[in-house]
Protein backbone atom coordinates (compact mmCIF):
# COMPACT_ATOMS: atom_id res chain seq x y z
CA UNK A 1 0.00 0.00 0.00
CA UNK A 2 1.33 3.42 -0.95
CA UNK A 3 1.17 6.45 1.30
CA UNK A 4 -1.23 9.26 0.35
CA UNK A 5 0.46 12.51 1.45
CA UNK A 6 -2.14 14.74 -0.23
CA UNK A 7 -3.44 16.24 3.03
CA UNK A 8 -0.14 16.50 4.92
CA UNK A 9 -0.19 20.30 4.95
CA UNK A 10 -3.65 20.46 6.57
CA UNK A 11 -3.41 17.82 9.29
CA UNK A 12 -4.01 20.49 11.92
CA UNK A 13 -7.42 21.28 10.45
CA UNK A 14 -9.93 18.92 12.02
CA UNK A 15 -13.17 18.69 13.99
CA UNK A 16 -12.82 20.08 17.50
CA UNK A 17 -13.92 17.76 20.29
CA UNK A 18 -17.22 19.65 20.63
CA UNK A 19 -17.79 19.55 16.85
CA UNK A 20 -17.08 15.81 16.83
CA UNK A 21 -19.56 15.13 19.62
CA UNK A 22 -22.21 17.24 17.86
CA UNK A 23 -21.56 15.35 14.62
CA UNK A 24 -21.91 11.97 16.34
CA UNK A 25 -25.07 13.08 18.14
CA UNK A 26 -26.57 14.26 14.85
CA UNK A 27 -25.99 11.00 13.02
CA UNK A 28 -26.59 8.67 15.98
CA UNK A 29 -29.08 10.43 18.30
CA UNK A 30 -29.59 8.71 21.66
CA UNK A 31 -27.33 5.82 20.58
CA UNK A 32 -25.54 4.21 23.52
CA UNK A 33 -21.92 3.66 22.51
CA UNK A 34 -20.87 2.03 25.78
CA UNK A 35 -19.42 -1.37 25.03
CA UNK A 36 -19.84 -0.92 21.27
CA UNK A 37 -17.06 -1.24 18.66
CA UNK A 38 -16.53 1.60 16.16
CA UNK A 39 -14.40 1.86 13.02
CA UNK A 40 -13.52 5.39 11.90
CA UNK A 41 -12.63 4.80 8.25
CA UNK A 42 -10.57 7.74 7.06
CA UNK A 43 -9.84 9.08 10.53
CA UNK A 44 -7.17 11.70 9.66
CA UNK A 45 -5.56 12.66 12.97
CA UNK A 46 -8.09 10.81 15.10
CA UNK A 47 -10.23 13.56 16.62
CA UNK A 48 -13.59 11.95 15.84
CA UNK A 49 -12.18 8.52 16.71
CA UNK A 50 -11.30 9.86 20.16
CA UNK A 51 -14.81 11.26 20.61
CA UNK A 52 -16.35 7.84 19.95
CA UNK A 53 -13.93 6.44 22.54
CA UNK A 54 -14.92 9.12 25.07
CA UNK A 55 -18.53 8.03 24.63
CA UNK A 56 -17.59 4.55 25.82
CA UNK A 57 -16.87 2.71 22.58
CA UNK A 58 -13.91 0.55 21.65
CA UNK A 59 -12.61 2.48 18.67
CA UNK A 60 -10.29 1.86 15.74
CA UNK A 61 -9.17 4.52 13.28
CA UNK A 62 -7.65 3.84 9.87
CA UNK A 63 -6.29 6.19 7.25
CA UNK A 64 -4.24 5.84 4.08
CA UNK A 65 -2.21 8.92 5.05
CA UNK A 66 0.70 7.61 7.11
CA UNK A 67 1.54 11.01 8.61
CA UNK A 68 -2.07 11.38 9.80
CA UNK A 69 -1.91 8.01 11.55
CA UNK A 70 1.41 8.89 13.19
CA UNK A 71 -0.14 12.11 14.49
CA UNK A 72 -3.23 10.24 15.73
CA UNK A 73 -1.12 7.69 17.60
CA UNK A 74 0.79 10.47 19.34
CA UNK A 75 -2.26 12.62 20.14
CA UNK A 76 -4.72 9.95 21.33
CA UNK A 77 -3.97 7.05 23.67
CA UNK A 78 -7.39 5.38 23.95
CA UNK A 79 -8.25 4.26 20.40
CA UNK A 80 -6.17 2.03 18.15
CA UNK A 81 -4.88 3.48 14.89
CA UNK A 82 -3.65 1.67 11.80
CA UNK A 83 -2.22 2.81 8.49
CA UNK A 84 -4.68 1.05 6.19
CA UNK A 85 -7.00 1.46 3.21
CA UNK A 86 -10.78 1.18 3.21
CA UNK A 87 -10.34 -1.08 0.18
CA UNK A 88 -8.70 -3.80 2.25
CA UNK A 89 -9.91 -4.43 5.79
CA UNK A 90 -8.42 -7.92 5.99
CA UNK A 91 -7.00 -7.27 9.46
CA UNK A 92 -10.61 -7.30 10.73
CA UNK A 93 -12.82 -10.38 10.93
CA UNK A 94 -16.40 -10.51 9.71
CA UNK A 95 -19.03 -8.97 12.01
CA UNK A 96 -16.48 -7.00 14.03
CA UNK A 97 -18.00 -3.51 14.35
CA UNK A 98 -21.27 -2.08 15.63
CA UNK A 99 -20.69 1.24 13.85
CA UNK A 100 -18.60 2.29 10.85
CA UNK A 101 -18.09 6.02 10.34
CA UNK A 102 -16.72 7.17 6.98
CA UNK A 103 -17.02 10.90 6.39
CA UNK A 104 -15.37 12.46 3.34
CA UNK A 105 -13.16 9.52 2.35
CA UNK A 106 -15.01 7.68 -0.42
CA UNK A 107 -15.24 10.69 -2.81
CA UNK A 108 -11.53 10.15 -3.52
CA UNK A 109 -12.18 6.68 -4.90
CA UNK A 110 -13.38 5.60 -8.33
CA UNK A 111 -16.96 4.24 -8.58
CA UNK A 112 -15.64 0.66 -8.64
CA UNK A 113 -13.48 1.33 -5.60
CA UNK A 114 -16.45 2.84 -3.76
CA UNK A 115 -18.39 -0.37 -4.31
CA UNK A 116 -15.39 -2.37 -3.13
CA UNK A 117 -15.09 -0.28 0.04
CA UNK A 118 -18.81 -0.64 0.81
CA UNK A 119 -18.53 -4.41 0.38
CA UNK A 120 -15.68 -4.41 2.88
CA UNK A 121 -17.78 -2.33 5.28
CA UNK A 122 -20.64 -4.79 4.95
CA UNK A 123 -18.29 -7.69 5.64
CA UNK A 124 -16.91 -6.30 8.91
CA UNK A 125 -20.13 -4.72 10.25
CA UNK A 126 -22.33 -6.70 12.60
CA UNK A 127 -25.81 -7.71 11.31
CA UNK A 128 -27.43 -5.08 13.53
CA UNK A 129 -24.75 -2.46 12.82
CA UNK A 130 -24.83 1.02 11.32
CA UNK A 131 -22.67 2.39 8.50
CA UNK A 132 -22.48 6.17 8.06
CA UNK A 133 -21.04 7.38 4.75
CA UNK A 134 -20.78 10.96 3.48
CA UNK A 135 -20.25 11.86 -0.19
CA UNK A 136 -19.88 15.05 -2.18
CA UNK A 137 -23.07 16.12 -3.93
CA UNK A 138 -23.23 15.89 -7.70
CA UNK A 139 -22.09 19.19 -9.21
CA UNK A 140 -23.11 21.03 -12.37
CA UNK A 141 -21.33 20.11 -15.63
CA UNK A 142 -19.48 23.44 -15.54
CA UNK A 143 -18.28 22.90 -11.98
CA UNK A 144 -17.19 19.34 -12.77
CA UNK A 145 -15.29 20.59 -15.82
CA UNK A 146 -13.52 23.27 -13.78
CA UNK A 147 -12.48 20.68 -11.20
CA UNK A 148 -11.08 18.42 -13.94
CA UNK A 149 -9.08 21.34 -15.33
CA UNK A 150 -7.93 22.21 -11.82
CA UNK A 151 -6.64 18.65 -11.35
CA UNK A 152 -4.51 19.01 -14.49
CA UNK A 153 -3.01 22.35 -13.42
CA UNK A 154 -3.52 22.56 -9.63
CA UNK A 155 -0.59 24.87 -8.86
CA UNK A 156 -1.78 27.36 -11.48
CA UNK A 157 -5.44 27.51 -10.44
CA UNK A 158 -5.15 27.02 -6.65
CA UNK A 159 -4.35 30.68 -5.75
CA UNK A 160 -7.13 31.90 -8.06
CA UNK A 161 -9.73 29.57 -6.56
CA UNK A 162 -8.75 30.42 -3.00
CA UNK A 163 -8.96 34.16 -3.77
CA UNK A 164 -12.41 33.80 -5.37
CA UNK A 165 -13.66 31.60 -2.53
CA UNK A 166 -12.60 34.14 0.08
CA UNK A 167 -14.75 36.72 -1.71
CA UNK A 168 -17.74 34.48 -2.42
CA UNK A 169 -17.81 32.49 0.84
CA UNK A 170 -17.12 35.30 3.28
CA UNK A 171 -18.36 33.27 6.27
CA UNK A 172 -15.71 30.57 5.76
CA UNK A 173 -12.27 31.00 7.29
CA UNK A 174 -9.06 30.87 5.28
CA UNK A 175 -7.90 27.60 6.83
CA UNK A 176 -11.05 25.78 5.70
CA UNK A 177 -10.84 27.24 2.20
CA UNK A 178 -7.19 26.24 1.96
CA UNK A 179 -8.11 22.73 3.07
CA UNK A 180 -11.15 22.38 0.81
CA UNK A 181 -9.68 23.97 -2.32
CA UNK A 182 -5.97 23.44 -1.82
CA UNK A 183 -6.05 19.72 -1.18
CA UNK A 184 -9.71 18.68 -1.12
CA UNK A 185 -10.32 19.11 -4.85
CA UNK A 186 -7.33 17.03 -5.91
CA UNK A 187 -8.57 13.67 -7.15
CA UNK A 188 -12.12 14.19 -5.87
CA UNK A 189 -15.20 12.64 -7.46
CA UNK A 190 -18.72 14.03 -7.16
CA UNK A 191 -21.89 12.03 -6.71
CA UNK A 192 -22.71 8.73 -5.01
CA UNK A 193 -24.04 5.26 -5.93
CA UNK A 194 -27.72 5.32 -6.88
CA UNK A 195 -28.47 2.33 -4.68
CA UNK A 196 -27.74 4.43 -1.58
CA UNK A 197 -30.57 6.93 -2.12
CA UNK A 198 -32.97 5.02 0.12
CA UNK A 199 -30.54 5.39 3.02
CA UNK A 200 -30.12 9.19 2.85
CA UNK A 201 -30.16 11.12 6.13
CA UNK A 202 -29.79 14.82 6.87
CA UNK A 203 -26.28 16.24 6.71
CA UNK A 204 -25.35 18.64 9.53
CA UNK A 205 -23.94 22.10 8.92
CA UNK A 206 -20.69 22.93 10.65
CA UNK A 207 -17.23 24.29 9.98
CA UNK A 208 -16.13 20.98 8.42
CA UNK A 209 -19.22 19.60 6.66
CA UNK A 210 -22.24 21.19 5.03
CA UNK A 211 -25.54 20.06 3.55
CA UNK A 212 -24.82 22.53 0.75
CA UNK A 213 -21.97 20.37 -0.54
CA UNK A 214 -22.45 16.90 0.97
CA UNK A 215 -24.96 14.06 1.23
CA UNK A 216 -25.01 11.51 4.04
CA UNK A 217 -26.25 7.93 4.10
CA UNK A 218 -26.90 5.66 7.07
CA UNK A 219 -27.03 1.98 6.19
CA UNK A 220 -28.80 -0.20 8.74
CA UNK A 221 -29.98 -3.82 8.80
CA UNK A 222 -27.96 -4.62 5.67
Amino acid sequence: MEDCPQFNSTLDFFFTHKESLNLIDHYFPKYDFKGKSVLDAGCRNGGVTQSFYDLGATTVGIDINEQAINKAQISHKGPEFFWASVLNLERFKENTFDVIFCCGTLPYLSPNQVEQAILEFKRVIKPSGKILIAFQKEKSPLCSLLVRVYNIFPMLFRPILIFLALIYFQTLNFQYIRYALGEGLVGINFGYPDNLKQFEVATPNSRMISSKFSKSFLLEKI
